[in-house]
């Protein structure tokens, strides 16, 4: 018997591919020189709110000839802080996920699937269904508890102090939705576990680990379908993995290291 997950929009559970975007670098290489042309435009300077004066915007990788900036690094760092994860470690969050160089890694594979969404012609997230998860969004997020954001003003204060508005954040959570949607329909839509596979994790990974803390494990009744899942959304990794560094390995993507000339 073949196990299948229907496809849905997780804005609160991170499974692994989702994290892919999220959180961590996918481990793709991270600079190759292009085997095309890359028309590269000039960065745009940007006004600095704080003291009304211009401020170099330095690019810092393209793809595919669309520009990642710095502001665009700052603006994913602040997002990250966010953490929309309850059960994440913070500092490991910190320790990696925060990192500059990570964070590129991140918009890169993030811009690779929204190019991709555009030639498919795929359909935005509709405006209730954003809505729906940014509310069970402000019902998660740890630091909430305290700024109480199931006001709407308290919520646009608390995005404020994160450096967003609310419109900017509804953008941004948009084209998360976005690329999750499409991650689901193109890698997780067709995955099947089955249960001898399910049943071999359970002998082999999930049993040592219970005798090695000295506990006692559940029946495998008791986590079948929670061991396919976990399965699923390996398989939903590697797959989505190997699409981005075969995106990456056609060269359209480079990175501008620090002390080298970029735009």
């Amino acid at each position: 018997m073949s196990r299948i997950f229907p496809t849905r929009l997780q804005a609160l559970t991170l499974s692994p591919a989702l994290a892919l975007l999220f959180l961590l670098p996918c481990g793709a290489q991270t600079s190759a020189a292009p085997k095309k042309p890359v028309v590269i435009t000039p960065a745009r300077s940007v006004a600095d709110s704080s003291n009304g004066s211009n401020q170099f915007d330095r690019s810092v990788a393209v793809v595919n000839g669309d520009l990642i900036l710095d502001s665009d690094v700052d603006k994913e760092l602040r997002f990250q802080e966010l953490n929309f994860d309850p059960n994440a470690d913070k500092e490991a969050s910190h320790t990696v996920a925060s990192s500059r160089d990570a964070a590129i890694e991140r918009l890169i594979n993030r811009q690779l699937i929204l190019q991709q969404i555009q030639l498919q012609d795929q359909p935005p997230i509709a405006d209730d269904e954003l809505d729906k998860q940014i509310g069970l969004l402000r019902q998660t997020i740890p630091a909430c508890s305290q700024h109480q954001c199931d006001s709407d003003t308290n919520w646009n204060q608390y995005l404020n102090t994160q450096g967003f508005t609310a419109a900017s954040f509804r953008d941004q959570w948009r084209l998360r939705l976005q690329v999750l949607s499409f991650i689901e329909a193109r890698f997780r839509s067709g995955v099947r576990v089955d249960d001898k596979t399910v049943a071999d994790y359970y002998e082999k990974t999930m049993l040592p680990r219970y005798k090695a803390a000295k506990a006692q494990a559940p029946p495998l009744e008791k986590v079948q379908d929670r061991i396919a899942q976990v399965l699923i959304e390996q398989e939903v990794s590697k797959l989505l993995n190997d699409w981005l560094q075969t995106l990456r390995a056609q060269g359209g993507v480079v990175i501008f290291h620090p002390g080298q000339p970029a735009p």
